[in-house]
């Protein structure tokens, strides 16, 4: 993407006076650029079948996605897409945390190759491998993120790339309600505990109590969206010592208490 690009996200009938193609994301360029089309490269992604790319703006909503993604979710067109958030296409308890995500993106960070589940994690339906980074204007200043995302063979396929850690993955998933220690997990993926500690964080960038918490507070918010069971009971189920543990973890995740949570997403309080 050249340093002369301005994005001019807003939605628009008008049309490239270079070229007379409609567009839908209106790139300005400068008097020396007028040779080059964001929408050339962008469309290359529509023939990446097994991989989701898109373009956020800083208020975290699409501007773009290739035609994958677009298949993913059902969508016809990229119109269906222009505006929205995660929050209309995930549920809350996943946009939550894909916001967050993107929001340390927007700051300056970058994800690189991170294996993560897609989907409620009850059961880690699949797995894929994602890539975020700043997208930046002439002037170095984030104006949004760009992401890809491709799934993964099933974790207990031969060609799932961390093979040493399917064990692991299975095993946290299984019983991520229990007190589980790094030294149990290194047993299972047959290395030592700093060996293991060092494979897991360079795999999924981020360590196996950062990615077990992760996964409980999934869950936990999960049940606080879909079901009216009390926020105690949630916290034992989901593997917290006890409530207050939960609403610690909940606050520094979603930035809200558990109550909080499921007076925004699922209309009751208990």
């Amino acid at each position: 993407m050249t340093d002369d690009l301005r994005w001019n996200f807003a939605l628009t009938d008008s049309v490239n006076r270079k070229s007379g193609r409609s567009t839908t994301i209106v790139s300005t360029l400068s008097p020396e650029a007028q040779d080059f089309y964001v929408e050339d490269i962008l469309a290359m992604y529509n023939f990446v079948s097994d991989a989701l790319v898109w373009i956020k703006d800083r208020e975290f909503r699409y501007r773009w996605a290739n035609r994958a993604f677009l298949l993913n979710f059902a969508l016809a067109n990229e119109l269906e897409i222009f505006g929205k958030t995660d929050y209309d296409f995930a549920p809350a308890y996943l946009a939550d945390l894909y916001h967050a995500d993107d929001s340390r993106v927007l700051a300056g960070a970058t994800i690189l190759a991170r294996v993560e589940p897609v989907g409620t994690l009850e059961a880690l339906p699949r797995w894929n491998q994602t890539w975020k980074r700043p997208l930046r204007n002439n002037a170095g200043e984030i104006i949004g993120a760009f992401g890809l995302s491709r799934q993964l063979p099933a974790a207990d396929a031969p060609d799932f790339p961390i093979p040493e850690l399917v064990p692991v993955l299975n095993y946290m998933s299984a019983y991520c309600d229990q007190p589980i220690t790094n030294s149990d997990l290194a047993e299972l993926a047959h290395l030592s505990v700093s060996a293991f500690e060092r494979a897991f964080k360079r795999h999924m960038q981020m360590t196996p109590n950062q990615f077990l918490n992760r996964m409980r507070i999934t869950r936990a918010a999960d049940d606080l969206c879909n079901t009216l069971n009390a926020i105690q009971e949630i916290a034992y189920r989901h593997g917290f010592s006890d409530q207050s543990h939960l609403t610690r973890e909940f606050k520094k995740h979603f930035g809200k208490t558990p109550s909080e949570y499921r007076k925004a997403h699922h209309g009751h309080t208990k």
